[in-house]
């Protein structure tokens, strides 16, 4: 997956202008020129970031974003297995640049980093982040590989394991060791709610199921089905979620993301769900492997890509709002 994702943007690399090699970020052209702007979502500036750059450990391979309101920082969740604190910039009300403020790799019991076959971290949910007290957030950390949810606090150290989904727990139900947990969000009705980047075995393969702790489970019908991977979750203001599919078929097709609208019921079954936005680099979107999503301020959303450590490809953060009365299922 990898080495076709980098081949199949090996244009996207070319096409992006010489940066300053000493800055952290630079802007970034996302959207083509003539994007409509009259969706409900619409795209308000783009970076893209310089992670060799970075103090401690190199910013690459971004896999998930959360915000924290109350310490006024986002954290990056790197596939290496390590939490990035970066300070989003805005000019005019767009995203103009990103400060980096610290890097953490995430701990063993024992105060270690992570090994190789435990590291690989996909989903991220910053708690107690909107409060109005410093000092009390912990971030939730889905694996992809050894399937399983951890607490850690913002400096990386482990607070404990939490509850998975039942059908989740054991690796052989995948279709593969890179096709495990993926995204990951907290719902206020069902406590966390996972995906996997592609259906369990005994799932069908032509459906999403979004799994929530408490049991309950929802469907809908992805843009692709037969290559549909899905890559992140989020929770809107009033509940419903938004999910992102990357569809990648191979060079000869084009890279499509799709953010859905979910509209989760109070039991399991079919739900409805609304496409928002669809990005397609043969439509002019210069898109990358975006993996992450999260609530900015408002109706206002970060994404970010996961560069998966090529020199192909890059790390892009990327600026959306979405009007949350007109993206209504």
């Amino acid at each position: 997956m990898h080495r076709r994702l980098a081949a199949a943007l090996l244009g996207l690399a070319t096409s992006i202008a010489a940066a300053d090699e000493g800055a952290f970020s630079t802007p970034f052209s996302f959207a083509p020129a003539h994007a409509a702007a009259s969706g409900p979502v619409r795209e308000c500036g783009a970076v893209r970031l310089h992670g060799a750059r970075a103090a401690g450990e190199p910013v690459h391979e971004l896999s998930a974003l959360a915000w924290d309101a109350d310490e006024d920082r986002l954290y990056a969740l790197s596939d290496r297995g390590y939490i990035v604190h970066l300070r989003p910039r805005f000019r005019g009300g767009r995203l103009h640049s990103v400060e980096h403020l610290a890097t953490y790799p995430l701990l063993d019991s024992r105060g270690q980093p992570l090994p190789r076959d435990l590291r690989d971290a996909e989903g991220l949910v910053a708690r107690r982040a909107r409060n109005g007290r410093r000092g009390d957030t912990e971030l939730v950390v889905a694996f992809e590989i050894a399937p399983r949810l951890m607490a850690y606090t913002p400096q990386g150290r482990p607070r404990g394991g939490q509850a998975l989904p039942r059908e989740l727990e054991d690796s052989h139900s995948y279709r593969g060791s890179n096709r495990q947990l993926e995204g990951l969000t907290d719902s206020a009705d069902h406590g966390f709610v996972v995906v996997p980047e592609r259906p369990l075995l005994d799932a069908p393969a032509g459906q999403v199921t979004l799994y929530a702790q408490d049991g309950v489970r929802w469907e809908f019908r992805p843009f692709d089905p037969p290559h549909a991977a899905m890559v992140a979750l989020e929770t809107m203001p009033g509940g419903d979620l938004l999910a992102l599919e990357r569809r990648l078929v191979n060079l000869f097709h084009p890279i499509v993301f799709v953010i859905y609208r979910v509209s989760p019921g109070a039991g399991s079954g079919a739900v409805p769900a609304r496409e928002l936005a669809r990005f397609d680099n043969s439509a002019g979107w210069a898109v990358d492997n975006f993996e992450g999503l999260a609530r900015y301020v408002d109706s206002r959303y970060l994404m970010v890509s996961d560069d998966n450590g090529s020199a192909l490809q890059a790390t892009i953060l990327v600026c959306l709002d979405i009007d949350e009365a007109r993206s209504a299922p």
